[in-house]
């Protein structure tokens, strides 16, 4: 058991933790809740169960793919803490700790429509009321210490998940309202009863948080403090160890020599790397430099400057490094203003409608973007038939802001051009952004065309964890903001906009958006199963949404760009269309012999032929 200290809190490395052994406290958990964790035998499964495997669908792996290598990827910072649930959990490092570590039940096929074996070799869906989903667990899965996973470790999660000790509310919620029980048949077999009907059940085994209980065993009230500095025991292929982390300057994951997962048709020729270096660059550009320089191998050039302004540079001119432009299949995400709709002001439906209407986003998309983006249609944008194909963003119009600003009393401009109300009262907010550079230049233009309509944005910019940290205190005004989807395959409106979450810090409703309607529509969409009604009640609650006006929808591209030192290579295809993290996939692999031949043609001021590739095979 590794004990690993990052930061300046939580439990130092030394200190004495006294022994504790939770098993008396899980079982009587148990016993208390017989509804939520039952205990059955194989002879109780149903009998006729459609087993499914999706041995059918294709494989991704590319068997060109070489073991071994090292890659160094940047982060902006290293969290405080290497849990991956509760207080300061959700930062830099969850992402490589969980999300691109992790083997799940089941996960969604990164382009056919079905899912894949993970834990679980197979899998039944019950569309009973309620639904019941049955997963049989590979016998071969095994957690990174060697221990096999079981059914144990799945109810002991759901005791978790449901527990104060994370102090994580969010999470109790949704599992406490979503997982009416988990059902033990034996070691390997176990079935999740969902207490909301969902057009996607196997969505859980996709996401379900898995916590094995050997290694919790300790769990209680000291969790978040016990288990602050250990690295916890995952499915996935790379593990951490104490002498791998720099404190505040890199982290280092190395790759299992006999991970369990090697073989199976769907993880073959995947997660390939030996070692994987995160290096702490906290500025963009400096982060760019030691991309040029050869201190890290993948790089993303997302921001247009860099894309556009930083081709003539010699590694890339000389062919050292490789560029592409990647479309993909993935929503776009919320990315764009967020109201607060309970601070002063802001609280006046005509006022947020007025900054809809203030907001000039096909200027940045013109000015910063040079026309590569386009704007978000609607809250759900890029989840098929949910999408409502007929909204558009409010268009920006000076005299359109005017009139809504006039209706709420704002009709008069002070000395400076802001509007001003009877009371001499300025229409001003603070509109709180990240330090990146690029959200500050576009911070500027929109404080800019937003004068025009008389609207003053005074611009906070705020380290990236201090600005997290204010929105999800609901201590912001106006943010540029936006949570990221992943691949969903159904929108997540419940996380977003319930209207019980309003005013209440930590939790995901960032407009504190309350409405009747809305709340309506929200219960409505919980007890939904066929996927058409479901479609329908999708587009009502994007409309109602769409007037309220608490959100502002910002820009969005179908494809990322990427630089990488060409001795990183991938398959055909480069990368699949669906993905939480790009890195997750673990497709690519390290070609040393290109390695050496680069290095030696840089020593002689050799060169290779330039590339930049568009990969379009899933450009919509």
């Amino acid at each position: 058991m590794s004990v690993i200290v990052l930061a300046g809190c939580g439990r130092r490395e030394g200190d004495e933790v006294a022994a504790y052994d939770n098993t008396e406290e899980v079982e009587a958990y148990y016993e208390a809740h017989p509804e939520r964790f039952v205990f059955a035998s194989p002879e109780d499964l149903p009998e006729g169960l459609d087993w499914q495997d999706g041995s059918e669908l294709a494989s991704f792996g590319d068997p060109r793919a070489k073991r071994g290598g090292h890659l160094r990827l940047r982060l902006p910072r290293l969290q405080a803490t290497l849990r991956v649930l509760g207080p300061d959990a959700n930062g830099s490092l969850r992402g490589p700790l969980w999300n691109a570590n992790s083997v799940f039940l089941v996960s969604g096929h990164p382009w056919e429509d079905g899912y894949i074996p993970g834990l679980a070799r197979r899998w039944a869906v019950e569309n009973t009321t309620p639904q019941r989903i049955y997963f049989e667990l590979d016998p071969d899965a095994r957690w990174s210490d060697g221990r096999p996973v079981t059914t144990e470790d799945f109810l002991f999660s759901l005791y978790v998940l449901l527990s104060p000790h994370v102090q994580d509310p969010a999470v109790n919620r949704v599992y406490d309202e979503n997982i009416a029980n988990i059902t033990r048949y034996d070691e390997r077999t176990f079935s999740l009863t969902l207490a909301k009907p969902t057009p996607s059940p196997l969505a859980w085994g996709a996401s379900y948080i898995l916590f094995q209980r050997e290694f919790y065993r300790e769990f209680g009230p000291d969790y978040t403090d016990r288990y602050h500095s250990r690295f916890a025991p995952v499915t996935g292929a790379y593990t951490l160890d104490t002498e791998d982390i720099r404190r505040g300057e890199q982290v280092t994951f190395r790759r299992l020599t006999n991970w369990w997962a090697d073989d199976k048709p769907f993880y073959r020729y995947r997660y390939n790397v030996d070692k994987l270096t995160y290096v702490v660059v906290r500025d963009d550009f400096k982060a760019f430099e030691a991309f040029l320089n050869g201190t890290l191998d993948l790089f993303p050039i997302n921001e247009t400057e860099l894309w556009y302004d930083r081709a003539d540079v010699d590694p890339i001119k000389n062919g050292y490094i490789e560029r592409a432009q990647v479309y993909h299949l993935l929503p776009t995400g919320s990315m764009g203003l967020f109201i607060n709709s309970m601070s002063p002001l802001l609280d006046n439906r005509d006022i947020r409608v007025g900054i809809q209407h203030a907001t000039n986003y096909e200027r940045v998309n013109k000015d910063i973007h040079r026309g590569d983006q386009r704007r978000i249609r609607s809250f759900v944008d890029g989840y098929g038939p949910y999408d409502h194909t007929d909204m558009r963003a409010r268009d920006f119009s000076i005299d359109k802001a005017l009139e809504e600003f006039a209706k709420a009393g704002f009709t008069e401009r002070g000395p400076d051009g802001i509007l001003v109300n009877d009371a001499g009262q300025r229409l001003s907010f603070t509109f709180s952004i990240s330090s990146r550079s690029e959200e500050s230049r576009i911070a500027l233009v929109l404080r800019e065309e937003a004068a025009q309509a008389g609207l003053d944005l005074r611009i906070e910019e705020m380290d990236p964890t201090a600005f997290f940290t204010k929105v999800f205190e609901k201590n912001h005004e106006i943010c540029l903001f936006g949570w990221n989807t992943g691949y969903a395959k159904v929108p997540t409106f419940e996380w977003e906009m319930r209207g019980e979450d309003a005013g209440k810090p930590k939790n995901f409703n960032s407009t504190n958006i309350r409405d009747d309607r809305l709340d309506a529509l929200l219960e409505e969409w919980d007890q939904l199963r066929d996927p058409e009604k479901a479609y329908q009640v999708s587009h009502d609650i994007q409309e109602r949404l769409y007037e309220y006006a608490a959100w502002v929808p910002g820009l969005s591209a179908d494809f990322t760009r990427w630089g990488c030192w060409r001795w990183m290579q991938w398959p055909e295809y480069f990368q699949v269309p669906k993905y939480f993290m790009f890195t997750a996939s673990g497709v690519f692999w390290i070609d040393e012999d290109i390695r050496e031949q680069t290095l030696e043609a840089r020593r002689k001021g050799q060169g290779f032929p330039p590339k930049t590739t568009v990969y379009d095979r899933w450009k919509q």
